[in-house]
């Protein structure tokens, strides 16, 4: 560490983990993790992080449920995407949960799906990863 390491100025936001909530249609989220059971209806993403000085954050949003075979050709195709516009105030050294629109789903397979949230300059800001489950 640099003795002028401290005068640096911090990014506008941290993002610290990507949780999700897998549910019934009209469920409202009351827990959030990386398991979602096959049978879920809804899929809730939430974002957290630390935010440093307001700032007004759009991004794209790109989800891929768990597949059958990987793409080929290396392309990647999502099942769902969207764009989001969030105003975070400020709020140095405190956890900042956004919690991200709801998306109807539908898994046909078990596995690991992945959400990756793109700036609107096509440069990855977060991923996360879910592992679609049989019911228990």
């Amino acid at each position: 560490m640099g003795l002028f390491d401290f005068m640096k100025e911090k990014p506008a936001y941290e993002i610290v983990r990507v949780e999700f909530y897998g549910g019934g249609r009209g469920s409202s989220p009351d827990h959030f993790g990386t398991g979602v059971p096959r049978s879920a209806e809804l899929l809730v993403p939430r974002v957290t992080l630390f935010v440093n000085r307001a700032v007004e954050l759009r991004f794209k949003v790109c989800i891929r449920f768990p597949q059958a075979e990987a793409a080929k050709g290396g392309v990647e195709v999502y099942d769902i995407e969207y764009e989001h516009t969030a105003r975070l105030h400020r709020s140095p050294d405190t956890v900042v949960l956004l919690q991200l629109p709801a998306s109807e789903v539908h898994f046909s397979h078990g596995g690991l799906g992945v959400l990756h949230i793109y700036d609107m300059d096509g440069g990855c800001i977060a991923a996360g990863f879910f592992y679609v489950q049989d019911d228990e």
